[in-house]
């Protein structure tokens, strides 16, 4: 060994150090990703429900202020809301991933000449709409997996890529409203509110974000 060189005692303590270094580092990230999910779980329970005739009558009261013709849904699951927004707009486009649920809300949904049903993933579907749509429109997004029947248990909500494919559109006057916003804690898929509104305000081209009792609504404040 060279005069002044370091020691092998030497290396390994510094080895050590730098691995416990590491390992406390590591701690104190993951205790920072739980301490945010517990923070936004607390958020979610400020949040009010509502009761699905609820929420089916809130869409009523967009697709009639707005004068929406077109009502487009991800997330059929049994063609009820489907089947009551079909009285107040002209065409009516769903779609749903899941082929039993699909099955079963073709038939609910096929004396309704309005309503067009899809099998499929929103993230080729959606696009495939909106290549044909040139006017504004109301969108329910609800594609997310809520277990029981319906699909998508093994992946992301499909809720940035739908809202995407959304701001991309020519058309900057629809409104979107999104279910189920107690979920988005960042969890199971869901991203979290806070992260929607980052998206929605640089990405968007105008639109801007609220939360009303469970729904997540996204329009321009001219409407």
């Amino acid at each position: 060994m060279s005069a002044g060189g370091p020691s092998k005692a030497g290396s390994l303590a510094v080895m050590c150090g730098t691995g416990e270094l590491i390992i406390r580092m590591k701690l104190i990230r993951k205790l920072h990703r739980t301490y945010k999910i517990l923070q936004n779980k607390v958020q979610s329970h400020d949040i009010t429900h509502r009761s699905e005739d609820e929420k089916r009558e809130y869409m009523s009261y967009w697709a009639k202020r707005a004068g929406f013709k077109t009502f487009v849904e991800t997330g059929t699951y049994l063609g009820k809301t489907a089947k009551h927004i079909s009285a107040f707009v002209d065409r009516c486009h769903t779609i749903e991933l899941s082929q039993g649920l699909y099955e079963a809300a073709k038939e609910a949904l096929a004396p309704y000449e309005n309503i067009t049903l899809y099998q499929g993933d929103t993230a080729i579907i959606l696009p495939a709409i909106l290549e044909k749509l040139d006017e504004p429109a109301l969108f329910w997004l609800d594609a997310h997996y809520s277990a029981g029947p319906t699909a998508g248990a093994e992946a992301r909500a499909p809720i940035e890529t739908e809202l995407g494919t959304i701001f991309r559109h020519p058309v900057k006057d629809h409104v979107v409203l999104i279910d189920d916003a107690r979920e988005f804690i960042g969890m199971n898929g869901y991203p979290t509110i806070k992260r929607l509104k980052k998206l929605v305000r640089k990405t968007s081209g105008g639109y801007k974000m609220i939360i009303n009792n469970d729904i997540i609504i996204i329009y321009r404040e001219d409407i």
